[in-house]
């Protein structure tokens, strides 16, 4: 994949994370004075003139030139008149389950690969249980095959944590392995491996 495919975190003007775009449309963004270039080390603002002379440091992407090359930005700041659209609901799916139980078995606390993870319904679908946020948990699967067709408590487990709808953030929007460490800073969160 190409690094102008890579995603970079987009904050708003007060310094909010507000959503991820491609290294390519960041810079179309910062070409158009809508955005400046954070450094994160320091959280020095950068426009693309500045941003080109600063040296590549070893192992962070860079994008080649004809005779030279300059770092990927991981994180832009929305000038104040730029816009980059609300973001109020997430999507209920697997893999926001999944992201928002940090891959953990929510009957027995175990961590393990994706492959032996399922969705467990709390409330049994066959006894009107809903495919929803506040219904659903991550579940081993030796957990979900202990607790079957029925609920937690006639299953003898308890639950590690009660099941609740997320608000959104640029963690679900991003594949697990893409989260930047340096967006931890903004976001709140340390990086997901």
């Amino acid at each position: 994949m190409s690094v102008l495919s890579e995603p970079v975190l987009v904050l708003n003007n007060n310094w909010n994370p507000v959503g991820t775009y491609t290294v390519r449309k960041a810079f179309k963004k910062i070409f158009a004075e809508q955005a400046r270039i954070v450094d994160p080390a320091d959280c020095t603002l950068y426009d693309f003139e500045s941003w080109v002379k600063l040296p590549v440091v070893e192992g962070h992407p860079v994008i080649q030139t004809y005779n030279s090359g300059f770092r990927t930005p991981e994180v832009i700041v929305l000038n104040s008149d730029a816009k980059f659209g609300r973001r109020d609901k997430l999507a209920y799916s697997r893999r926001n389950i999944m992201k928002r139980d940090g891959h953990i078995c929510q009957y027995c606390g175990k961590q393990t690969s994706v492959e032996k993870l399922t969705i467990d319904h709390v409330q049994p679908k066959s006894r009107g249980g809903q495919s929803s946020w506040l219904n659903c948990v991550v579940a081993c699967l030796p957990c979900n095959f202990k607790k079957a067709d029925r609920t937690p408590d006639e299953a003898g487990l308890k639950l590690k944590n009660r099941p609740y709808e997320p608000k959104w953030t640029p963690v679900f929007k991003v594949s697990t392995g893409k989260f930047k460490q340096s967006w931890s800073q903004f976001i709140g969160v340390k990086a997901m491996a």
